[in-house]
């Protein structure tokens, strides 16, 4: 009897931590959602600051140049990001086994 009771509980416990972690997933994807809405939403705000009118050929181009501006100005970041760490590994003291796999670490988060 004790054992059904011991297995009971351990299978209430896992089914509350997945539920936790679905609810988790649930919210990062909700957040996603909304961070991308109000992207849209400046990006449409500056179009239309630019004197475009919405739903024309030329609103959506200038909504596809802004897209494209700031994702070339996010690998541009990434790609200072990437330098500034190779620069750091390159004049880093650490030796040996884990001090490489601590600069790959580094390298493989910047430069990914």
């Amino acid at each position: 009897m004790k054992k059904i009771l011991q297995v009971f509980v351990l299978s209430l416990f896992l089914t509350s931590c997945a539920d936790y972690l679905a609810e988790r997933e649930r919210e990062r994807e909700e957040n996603r959602r909304l961070a991308y809405e109000r992207q849209m939403a400046m990006d449409r705000s500056t179009c239309i600051g630019y004197g475009y009118t919405p739903n024309t050929s030329e609103f959506s181009n200038c909504l596809m140049k802004v897209d494209m501006q700031r994702k070339a100005e996010i690998r541009r970041q990434k790609a200072i990001e990437c330098a500034e760490v190779r620069k750091s590994n390159s004049e880093s003291a650490a030796t040996g086994f884990w001090g490489g796999v601590l600069k790959g670490a580094m390298e493989n988060m910047a430069c990914d």
